[in-house]
């Protein structure tokens, strides 16, 4: 694909091997059915940036189509309480309802809906306490 033929050269310059180069080559890989090829570019991602919620889901998705669920489904747990992104909640959803696991994803759609309230409540209580610190005149 010419995404492909776009990316590649960037892939092999390690100064320009940045994390989401390899996420757009494992989207395009997995745009074109190249599975083995996806996982290895959000791998290399993932190995890169860390913190990448998006393509540590993407690897672990591919454990859970690869044959290796449990782990894959381990793999979105982890994700899903580490970070504040919904990806991999979103993701473990589909997958425990993919598997006919219903009351699984009901519990997980749950805790995403308790973290998504207690993030709420953090950002309005910050908003609150600016606002507070700037009527008594301690703007920050």
């Amino acid at each position: 694909s010419k995404a492909l033929r776009t990316l590649e050269p960037l892939l092999e310059d390690s100064a320009q091997r940045v994390a989401q180069v390899f996420a757009l080559a494992g989207d395009a890989h997995a745009q074109l059915g190249q599975s083995a090829q996806a996982q290895a570019m959000y791998a290399r991602a993932a190995q890169l940036d860390p913190q990448d919620a998006r393509s540590r889901t993407m690897v672990a998705l591919g454990r859970v189509a690869g044959g290796e669920e449990a782990q894959g489904l381990d793999q979105l747990r982890d994700l899903a309480a580490q970070t504040d992104s919904p990806i991999a909640d979103v993701a473990l959803v589909g997958s425990l309802i993919r598997k006919g696991d219903h009351a699984g994803a009901r519990a997980a759609l749950d805790a995403l809906e308790d973290r998504l309230a207690e993030q709420d409540h953090r950002i309005l209580g910050d908003h609150a306490e600016k606002g507070q610190d700037a009527e008594n005149g301690n703007e920050s």
